[in-house]
C-alpha cells in the first residue's frame, strides 16, 4: 500500500499486543478543515511513505526508503537498475545521514554490501574497497566498516 501524503496529514503508531506478540498498527489520517479523517490503517505493515509533510527521523525514512526500495527492485539482477529506483535517489539525497545506516546494514551479514556501494561512494566521495575485495562480501563490508572508524561515523 503507498500512502501519498499531504502536508496537512500525520500518522500515529500504537501496537497491539497480542500473547507473545508485539504488532504495530501504523494508522494514516488526514483533515478537512478541522475534521479529521482516516485514510487508512493497517496491521503488521507500514504504508510506504512518499511524501510526508512533518520532519520524521533520519532512521525512520531511511527504514522506510528501504523497505519501498525492496518492493521497487523486485526482482531485478542489475544494480545500475536497482540504484536507478526512485527510493535508493532519496536515500542518496539524504547524504551523511545515510551513511551510518546504511553501514548498520553490512552489521547482521545478510544485506549484500555491494548494493550499497553506489550510495556510499556517491554520498561519501570515497571507495575504501580494493579491487581484491569484490566479489567478498564480508571484505566489503569490513573495508567500510573500517573507514568508518577511521572517520569517526557512528
Amino acid at each position: 500500500m503507498e500512502a501519498v501524503l499531504a502536508p496537512a496529514s500525520y500518522i500515529t503508531n500504537s501496537q497491539f499486543r497480542w500473547p507473545g506478540h508485539l504488532h504495530p498498527i501504523v494508522t494514516v489520517y488526514s483533515w478537512d478543515d478541522s475534521d479529521p479523517k482516516e485514510i487508512s490503517s493497517s496491521f503488521n505493515s507500514a504504508p510506504v511513505i512518499t511524501d510526508v509533510g512533518l520532519p520524521e527521523s533520519s532512521e525512520f525514512l531511511f527504514m522506510q526508503l528501504v523497505k519501498q526500495w525492496h518492493i521497487e527492485k523486485g526482482a531485478m539482477s542489475l544494480i545500475s537498475e536497482m540504484v536507478s529506483c526512485p527510493s535508493y535517489q532519496k536515500i542518496i539525497s539524504m547524504g551523511e545521514e545515510a551513511v551510518p545506516q546504511i553501514l548498520d546494514l553490512f552489521k547482521d551479514g545478510d544485506t549484500n554490501p555491494a548494493f550499497w556501494l553506489p550510495a556510499l561512494e556517491s554520498i561519501t566521495g570515497e571507495d575504501p574497497v580494493t579491487e581484491d575485495m569484490y566479489g567478498d562480501r564480508a571484505k566489503i563490508a569490513q573495508a567500510w566498516l573500517s573507514w568508518a572508524k577511521e572517520k569517526n561515523v557512528r
